[in-house]
């Protein structure tokens, strides 16, 4: 039986994290000893679960979430650490301890994932120790500047690029929702060079679905990755599948137009639903007040893994994210041990199939 992490070590803070990698521990695209990266040649589309390294241990092992993953017929895992800063004003990042993994965690779960067969990306998050509405990564205006900003986050992708190369990833996500950042285009490119003088695999950002046109620097990336967070819905009331797929056929040509004016792959790098009523109406919020809701999870998903397998419209997807306690009394994101599940692996499969008859 793979072990499951307790209540008490997913909820509780612990030791404090390892300190930070600095921007000298990585020169040249290739680290010594790494192994040789997956090949993306050919129609490989990523498609499986995202996997936020979330526990409050900071070296607790991934490895059986990894298995349940690979399990269901996932090709790929993205991997998210999460960094802090106090507030939208700040400019210091660091690890949060209880919230932040170790690097050796990091390079721990990107072995392991290789070793079950898995493609890997990684998508280092900053998150705000002060959160609350209009209060979250994609309002951060720092008091101190944009420059002195860039230069701590810099700090924290660029270490985190030399992890992904040692660790023989396909993908790298140089940032996430930072909404308010976005038009920094000088800061960008520069992290974007740094980041590829790292890390020899795929560069993409992933923007917020509301975003996802506006990027100045997106000529500079290899795929242009967005959060796909759409409302499906008006109101908290249960939608049927087929109003669903209604929704979903604005998003769809919203999709194919990007491919098209970019001329690049497209990835849904984040598309997730809390297993609450009116999640459909705002799927970019858990409202810890409304009733779990398994079922409604599992209509999203479907509906929304449907309409994301055709590849006309996107090039991969990866579900918003297998951590977690899980459970039909779980009304969090993650699909464990919830109906969603199945659902998702039924057009993971799907997609494979599809795939190796294309």
């Amino acid at each position: 039986m793979i072990a499951e992490p307790s209540r008490r070590d997913l909820l509780r803070g612990a030791i404090a994290a390892v300190a930070t990698v600095g921007l000298g521990g990585a020169l040249g695209v290739h680290a010594a000893g790494a192994p040789p990266r997956p090949s993306l040649a050919g129609v490989h589309r990523p498609r499986g679960f995202s996997l936020g390294l979330f526990a409050s241990d900071p070296g607790w092992d991934y490895g059986p979430m990894l298995a349940e993953i690979a399990a269901r017929g996932a090709t790929d895992v993205m991997l998210v650490p999460a960094w802090y800063q106090d507030d939208a004003r700040a400019s210091r990042i660091t690890p949060e301890p209880g919230r932040s993994p170790a690097d050796d965690t990091v390079r721990r779960a990107l072995r392991q994932a290789r070793e079950l067969g898995l493609r890997t990306a990684l998508m280092p998050i900053v998150r705000l120790r002060s959160e609350g509405p209009g209060r979250w990564r994609g309002a951060i205006a720092p008091a101190a500047g944009v420059d002195a900003w860039f230069a701590d986050y810099a700090r924290y992708v660029l270490g985190m690029a030399h992890l992904a190369e040692e660790g023989g990833a396909a993908r790298f996500v140089v940032g996430s929702e930072l909404v308010s950042l976005e038009a920094a285009e000088g800061p960008w490119r520069r992290l974007i060079g740094g980041a590829r003088a790292r890390f020899g695999g795929r560069l993409l950002y992933s923007a917020n679905w509301d975003h996802a046109d506006a990027l100045p620097f997106a000529d500079a990336l290899d795929e242009i990755g967005v959060n796909a967070y759409f409302p499906l819905a008006t109101d908290d009331r249960r939608p049927s599948p087929a109003a669903l797929r209604d929704a979903w056929r604005a998003p769809r040509r919203a999709f194919t137009a990007l491919k098209r004016r970019h001329g690049k792959p497209l990835v849904v790098t984040e598309v997730g639903y809390p297993a609450r009523r009116g999640a459909a109406r705002a799927p970019w919020q858990i409202d810890p007040a409304a009733p779990v809701d398994v079922a409604l999870q599992a209509d999203l998903l479907d509906v929304a893994c449907e309409a994301l397998s055709d590849p006309a419209v996107v090039d991969g997807l990866f579900v918003w994210n297998w951590f977690g306690y899980g459970g039909p009394s779980d009304g969090g994101y993650s699909p464990r041990g919830k109906p969603a599940a199945a659902r998702v692996e039924r057009w993971l499969r799907r997609m494979e199939i599809g795939e190796r008859l294309a």
